[in-house]
């Protein structure tokens, strides 16, 4: 299988310079010894094969809408919407959306908004990662296809600003 995705540079997709990017990593690695995963849910799921007379290989394309909010003071919530699909060509062979809510609560005074988007663009989106692989390898394998597994996130860069905090 071939997969095409947004997890490049550690998983973050904002537009800045590398000093920048870095020092919000840095907040991000601060932040994290501070957080508490309170829990990983599953919000919605839509999924479909339209393309079931299609055989492997396949090319996978992921997208990814993240955002977060602020509930109370101390914690952190962090939305994923994925869109997942398989194509054979260009024909569409199975689709997956699905959206996964993670919380978290955290001890740390005047974390900046940029730093939580940093810490849920990076960390959250590696704790609800291997959920959505999870639910495309069941739910491909449930409509008659091979498992489809997605690749692994690519976050060598993270963890080794994330080394150098601790």
């Amino acid at each position: 299988m071939e997969y095409h995705d947004l997890f490049d540079e550690a998983g973050a997709d904002f537009a800045l310079n590398g000093s920048i990017k870095a020092e919000l990593l840095k907040g991000a690695a601060r932040l994290h010894r501070s957080a508490k995963l309170d829990g990983v849910l599953l919000e919605s799921v839509d999924a479909r094969a339209p393309g079931r007379h299609l055989d492997p290989p396949f090319e996978v394309e992921i997208a990814i809408e993240p955002s977060f909010s602020t509930p109370a003071e101390g914690e952190l919530s962090y939305l994923f919407k994925y869109d997942v699909q398989a194509k054979s060509g260009e024909d569409l062979v199975m689709q997956f959306r699905a959206g996964y809510r993670v919380k978290y609560t955290f001890e740390m005074d005047d974390v900046s908004e940029q730093v939580m988007e940093a810490y849920g663009e990076n960390v959250a989106l590696a704790t609800v990662h291997p959920y959505v692989r999870e639910l495309v390898r069941r739910i491909s394998g449930d409509f008659g296809f091979p498992p489809l597994t997605l690749d692994n996130l690519d976050l060598g860069v993270l963890f080794s600003i994330f080394a150098e905090e601790l």
